[in-house]
């Protein structure tokens, strides 16, 4: 039989155990050479092409368009180049194989991951491991039928003790902690979790890729961050008439500039004067970790989900580079081609509904980050103004805490910081970046 080679799911950024097959770009049978692309994955932060390891035959695609693979599963069989296998060799490979021990099978199609950027074709190449298993429910490490079982049984794989060989959970101590003999503490929230009927549904949606990552990291965020939002008026006349003036400076160097970028730079002058709302929180160690770059999450809507894409160093950026930014992200964003650089390393997210952007609403918080802004419309109102009602244009903006490590008096400072940037935006001017 041809040493055909096992293509395990890499590890395609921090964070991600697993991605949803959106797009085959070739078929069984198809020659492929060495780093072409073979398939495009969505994981919960971006849809990326992964190619091939080496040059050869594609022998087997082991999950279809819309199946979840874990990273580590083998998702694709290629038989290198010059050894093809034959039609006798692919019915022999059809025939059961010897099973293998069940642990080592585990440490096999587990944690070793291809790396698919070394290595002459056809070569074996080096192998990543997988981080010891972390005490959270997202990053306990195990295999996929474990997983499945822990589901079933409602169980949190970061409150089994692991006794894996790469500090993994194991069936077994899946089933000893079940039959109570680990220290297993059991859920974190003791309730009845009650059976939808499913009867009469006009449609019935499996929760998967892009939506099923914002199902869990908004529960984590609303679990174990304790929320406060304040929220401020902000008078926008002065901010209309800079963008306006700004609009047609960046219309002469081909740039869009929308109300964020501004926005934006006001959020970074307020964070240099409240580094603590710049920071991120570390729940395993119970620590503030402030940041000293300002890395920007702008929130966009796409018609698979929100995604937030990072505009980096915003505060070495003037306004024209961070719309610049900000435009290109969106484009990317739309088109679902965001790379894991352009979607990691937030510090501070702002969520904007633009025209769209209602009364008041209240964020939620993108952990581990400590604070978020919501920018809302832009309305003509009658204000008063020296005692008189005159017409003027309002914006409600809105800010949600960790309120374990923001205080309600710093929130609020912070946030009359950003409404005295935006309400004398030439203030912004007064620096290039």
């Amino acid at each position: 039989m041809a040493n055909d080679y096992e293509f395990k799911l890499p590890d395609v950024g921090e964070g991600v155990h697993e991605g949803e097959i959106v797009n085959w770009l070739v078929s069984e049978g198809d020659t492929v050479q060495e780093d072409e692309d073979i398939v495009e994955v969505m994981t919960d932060k971006a849809t990326v092409q992964i190619s091939s390891p080496l040059a050869g035959t594609i022998k087997d695609i082991r999950f279809a368009e819309g199946d979840v693979v874990d990273v580590g599963e083998i998702f694709v069989v290629i038989a290198p180049e010059g050894q093809a296998p034959s039609p006798e060799e692919a019915d022999e490979e059809k025939a059961p194989e010897e099973e293998e021990p069940a642990e080592e099978k585990e440490d096999k199609t587990l944690f070793e991951l291809p790396d698919a950027h070394s290595g002459p074709a056809g070569e074996r190449r080096p192998e990543r491991r997988q981080r010891a298993a972390t005490q959270s429910a997202g990053q306990a490490l195990a295999m996929p039928k474990v997983r499945q079982k822990a589901k079933q049984e409602g169980i949190d794989l970061g409150r089994v003790q692991a006794t894996g060989s790469h500090g993994h959970v194991t069936m077994e101590d899946l089933e000893q902690a079940l039959q109570g003999e680990q220290g297993f503490q059991g859920p974190a929230f003791d309730f009845d979790i009650p059976t939808v009927d499913k009867d009469g549904a006009r449609e019935v949606e499996q929760l998967k890729g892009l939506r099923k990552r914002i199902w869990e990291s908004m529960t984590r965020a609303k679990t174990l961050q304790p929320h406060f939002t304040y929220v401020e008026q902000v008078r926008a006349d002065k901010l209309v008439e800079v963008r306006n003036e700004l609009k047609q400076l960046g219309e002469e160097q081909d740039v869009n500039v929308t109300f964020l970028p501004l926005i934006t730079k006001a959020v970074v002058r307020a964070l240099r004067n409240h580094p603590r709302c710049n920071a991120l929180v570390d729940e395993e160690t119970k620590e503030l970790v402030v940041k000293e770059p300002i890395n920007m999450g702008i929130a966009a809507a796409t018609d698979r989900g929100l995604t937030v894409p990072v505009v980096h160093n915003a505060h070495e950026k003037s306004i024209l580079e961070i719309a610049e930014d900000i435009n290109e992200l969106g484009e990317k964003a739309q088109e679902h081609k965001l790379g894991m650089e352009e979607l990691t390393g937030g510090t501070f997210t702002i969520t904007s509904l633009g025209r769209v952007g209602g009364l008041m609403a209240t964020p939620i918080l993108n952990h581990p980050q400590v604070a978020i802004m919501g920018v809302h419309a832009i309305r003509d109102v009658p204000v008063v103004e020296d005692g008189e009602i005159v017409p003027g244009k309002v914006m409600n903006i809105s800010f949600s805490f960790d309120h374990r490590l923001v205080d309600g008096y710093d929130g609020a400072l912070f946030a009359q910081d950003v409404k005295r940037f935006l309400e004398d935006p030439n203030l912004l001017l007064l620096e290039s970046r």
